[in-house]
């Protein structure tokens, strides 16, 4: 019986990237310049400029060093939100699905918080605490909660029952059966609600920054809407979307392959052991 090493499972996976995943990955980009510069024709460089004008004006953007000065803000503000909000949500989400009480307690609030819109919530937040670091904050993290919860309340629904009586047979004791037991099946659903509620929260941000704030992305975004900008309202919001994609491949991904590579793994031995 053979089995998968770590090293060659990644360099399978690398392999696999580079030959089967990146092309079609390129292929779009190539599309999507390819149509953005044929809809620039169609329309004088003040309503939308062609994408080497924007590339450009993002270089330019990128040497001044005044992109990494407002993104700065705009990160540090979505991380300390997001970063509370998922901790809160998990201690929520995990409650609802072990006890039905918390279940019965959070699940208007968490219909209320779904059906609010982010911008009223993002009003109400400049109106109550101001123009202040708080606005943001607040916003980001009461937007963030219900759909984040959502996730880790169907994970835990979800949870494979069998293991649950197995550690109870194996008299394993709430913490062990917390780490080894429902965190793992809990993963692949952590992943989904970190990207799902960190893209949110970099909307929540920018809108919040557009309503008044003095820094950060949605700031730039609205001085240079004001000021009727296209191309360097769509150079910063290019900027913005270009950080989104690095975080995504270079974070979120790895991570996902580095924490659940077992089940790849898994998958592939079973199909070995089928073979054989």
């Amino acid at each position: 019986m053979s089995t998968v090493l770590p090293h060659q499972f990644s360099y399978d996976r690398m392999i696999k990237f580079v030959y089967q995943e990146a092309p079609y990955r390129i292929f779009f980009l190539l599309v999507f310049i390819l149509v953005w510069t044929a809809m620039s024709t169609f329309f004088t460089a003040d309503l939308l400029p062609g994408p080497f004008s924007t590339f450009n004006t993002m270089f330019e953007l990128l040497l001044s060093g005044e992109f990494f000065e407002h993104m700065f803000a705009t990160i540090r503000r979505v991380l300390i939100s997001f970063v509370i909000a998922m901790g809160v949500s998990f201690i929520i989400g995990v409650g609802m699905g072990l006890s039905n009480r918390i279940e019965q307690f959070f699940d208007i609030g968490i219909v209320i918080g779904l059906t609010i819109p982010g911008l009223a919530w993002a009003t109400i937040s400049a109106m109550i605490f101001g123009l202040s670091e708080l606005t943001a904050y607040f916003a980001i993290f009461i937007i963030v909660v219900p759909i984040v919860t959502i996730n880790f309340w169907t994970g835990v629904k979800d949870i494979n029952p069998e293991l649950n009586e197995m550690a109870r047979v194996f008299n394993f004791t709430k913490l062990s059966q917390l780490r080894y037991v429902l965190i793992p099946q809990l993963l692949p659903y952590l992943f989904s609600a970190g990207r799902f509620g960190f893209a949110i929260a970099w909307k929540v941000a920018v809108i919040v920054e557009f309503i008044g704030f003095g820094t950060g992305i949605g700031f730039q975004i609205g001085h240079q809407y004001n000021q009727f900008r296209m191309e360097e309202l769509i150079a910063w919001v290019g900027l913005f979307t270009l950080v989104m994609i690095l975080i995504e491949f270079l974070v979120f991904k790895l991570l996902e392959r580095r924490m659940l590579s077992w089940q790849s793994e898994s998958k592939l031995n079973k199909q070995q052991l089928a073979e054989q």
